[in-house]
């Protein structure tokens, strides 16, 4: 039992499994997978188009949101698998892993909407990795005529040019290119910007919308002496060398300095390469290591050896300025740092590691090349200060990728940022950037995604079994063990294998659909302070649009904090959401966000305390507001003024109406006193 993955707590990583979304007192259904997605990807689609066997509609709901859908299925960090509703209860979706399953199955790699006319301003796009990629695709689907400016032979970046043919076969990067590329933009190869052409000249060929998107190219140095020896390469570099089938002689003794996954990616190569000892040296331990927790057991299950606590001082040489040997500090770990991880410090010892080859992968630095000429904000670092919708601050220049403050981050974060960069210049309409032709908007992912039944728990026309899918949530599903192909540490073949459709379908249904229904708060709570109360469908309004939503009962409530700590947002759910009191007197106790609910069928009314004053809405044949500022009447089907001052302030009253409605034609059974 204690070798069950289902009974141990390590199973699955549970260190963080809340998002940065604050939390309103209405409409809080968003899926947290989707919510942690720099991508945006709507996984719930996907997923219940797998459970249903609509492979089609799959793979169209997954390229809506994601113009490198296969690359990501296979070498995606997958944050959101930390934020999976599931991890509290068995262990998550395997959500990189269905995303591969389902893009295995695209058959013909093409336009997601067709033919979109080119009225839209030229947009030049400065390097042709995933965020540039992602912000040309989103640009061109809006109408917008693209060029690529990339300095390599080839597009794709550090995808195309780095990442080890184990984690993603050729074949992969090249669908996801047709798939961007088929739209028809322009790419211009072998084009350096900063040597070659300037930005000066690209806006003189009418581009005056430009995308910064070159990406942290060059490997950092580790600044020591005599890392300039012989046999002491660059990371990015040597994966470059590899990839293009260049790999260089590396002896029988390696080392890896980085505790990254690009370090994960250098040994691993390595040791492919050489059949010789692979050392892993980081100055840290493995539990503060920031590459994913299975490249690293997987690293370790090929034999690479990973030294702990060393942090290099020098480079150690012999005839012909060769590397021999690395010199290590000896560390501890001391208080945290800034990062939150604890700081290594010497502990006057040293060491030496006899080393053939050295492989620097200790960070990445943008080539100030591309940069010259232009008055960006800079950190310290180098990185580009951006403005909240990836502005550079120079008109008519976006930025995005590793290239922006904080620096390099992953496959998923660029795409991210690629598509906000071409969301944000869609939609700027009017500005001196867009010509006069009209720039038309990409259709809408409904208007061309086929999808599927409605999955358990919902019936026809859209409308949601609450029990079902509140039963749906009560029973424990294993996740299905993602398949492995058997270890060889000298092959390049990928090491992870694909779902059979069967398997596919399994994992699927373990899906618990966070973006039709949340209530986490309501399953949690041990008091049944929270309740779910269900809106009509006239209720959706600017107040609320969502069916379903929550409130505490606070006379249930001993604030615990439990809700708190399962809630998929930021916020705390027992402060947050509306706050309803049985007891008048400690009702009449609070300052803000109150509420009180009296009366029976036929005639109700609520109460409010905002702000230190109390606010009434009664409900009978009419709505009858008061309040400090004065009072209304209104037509309750319609909401319509009947009389009263046209100047008044209604969005309290409106949340009242939305809440009275909701909650005494859904939870009537709650004991609310008599007017």
């Amino acid at each position: 039992m204690l070798s069950d993955p289902r009974y141990r707590k390590d199973a699955c990583d549970r260190s963080r499994t809340k998002t940065t979304r604050s939390l309103g007192a209405f409409d809080c259904i968003v899926a947290p997978c989707t919510d942690e997605c720099p991508a945006d990807q709507r996984v719930p689609l996907y997923m219940e188009a797998v459970r249903a066997g609509d492979l089609a509609a799959a793979v169209d709901s997954t390229r809506a949101d994601n113009p490198m859908a296969a690359v990501l299925g296979r070498a995606c960090t997958h944050p959101c698998e930390k934020v999976c509703t599931r991890t509290h209860y068995d262990a998550p979706l395997a959500i990189r892993e269905m995303k591969r399953f389902v893009m295995e199955n695209e058959r013909v790699p093409g336009t997601a909407a067709g033919t979109t006319p080119r009225g839209g301003a030229k947009v030049a796009v400065i390097g042709g990795g995933p965020c540039g990629l992602a912000a040309a695709w989103e640009l061109i689907r809006a109408g917008h005529p693209v060029t690529v400016f990339e300095a390599r032979p080839y597009c794709g970046g550090m995808v195309q040019g780095t990442i080890p043919a184990y984690r993603a076969v050729q074949a992969v990067i090249d669908q996801d290119l047709a798939f961007m590329t088929s739209e028809g933009m322009e790419v211009r190869s072998g084009v350096t910007v900063g040597r070659d052409v300037s930005i000066a000249d690209i806006r003189a060929q009418g581009f005056r919308t430009i995308v910064l998107a070159v990406g942290a190219q060059k490997g950092l140095a580790l600044g020591i002496p005599g890392e300039d020896a012989v046999g002491v390469l660059d990371g990015l570099d040597f994966l470059r060398a590899v990839r293009e089938g260049r790999a260089p002689s590396l002896g029988r003794r390696i080392g890896v300095v980085g505790g990254g996954d690009v370090a994960m990616d250098c040994a691993r190569t390595a040791r492919r390469l050489s059949d010789g000892e692979v050392v892993v040296v980081y100055r840290r331990t493995r539990a503060q290591m920031p590459a994913q927790r299975e490249e690293i057991d997987e690293a370790l299950a090929e034999g690479i050896v990973l030294r702990e606590l060393l942090a290099p001082e020098s480079v150690t040489t012999g005839d012909g300025s060769a590397l021999v040997a690395l010199k290590c500090a000896r560390m501890t770990l001391g208080e945290p740092d800034g990062s939150g991880r604890r700081r290594p410090v010497p502990t006057g010892e040293t060491e030496d590691v006899p080393l053939d080859t050295l492989i620097v992968a200790i960070g990445q630095e943008v080539d100030p090349e591309v940069l010259a000429g232009l008055e960006v904000r800079r950190t310290r670092g180098g990185w580009l200060v951006v403005d909240d919708d990836l502005g550079t601050g120079i008109d008519g220049v976006f930025a995005g990728g590793d290239l922006i403050d904080p620096g390099p981050q992953t496959i998923v974060k660029a795409v991210g940022d690629g598509k906000r960069i071409g969301e944000g210049i869609r939609g700027i309409g009017g500005n001196p950037f867009l010509e006069k032709g009209v720039s038309p908007e990409p259709p809408s992912p409904k208007t061309f995604i086929h999808f599927p039944p409605p999955p358990p728990g919902e019936g026809q026309g859209g409308g949601i079994d609450l029990v079902a899918m509140l039963k749906h949530r009560t029973r424990l599903a294993p996740r299905v063990p993602v398949p492995h192909r058997e270890l060889d540490c000298k092959s390049f073949e990928e090491t992870i294998g694909t779902y059979s459709e069967d398997e596919a379908r399994a994992e699927a249904s373990r899906c618990l659909r966070c973006d039709l229904l949340c209530s986490v708060c309501a399953s949690v709570c041990p008091n049944r302070a929270f309740f779910t109360y269900e809106l009509p469908s006239s209720a959706h309004d600017a107040t609320a649009a969502q069916r379903f939503q929550t409130a505490v009962l606070t006379d249930f409530c001993n604030e615990c904090g439990n809700c708190a700590t399962f809630c998929p947002t930021a916020g705390r759910p027992y402060q947050d959401k509306p706050r309803l009191y049985l007891a008048r007197g400690e009702f009449e106790a609070q300052r803000d966000n109150a509420y009180m609910i009296s009366g029976t069928h036929g005639s109700w009314r609520i109460e409010a305390r905002v702000g230190g004053e109390t606010h009434e809405l009664r409900w009978d044949e009419q709505l009858r507001y008061s309040c400090p500022a004065g009072a209304a009447t209104f037509d309750p089907e319609t909401f319509e003024p009947l009389d009263g001052p046209t100047a008044l302030d209604l969005r309290i009253c409106t949340t009242m109406w939305t809440l009275l409605r909701g909650i005494t034609g859904s939870m009537g059974h709650l004991p609310w006193r008599d007017i």
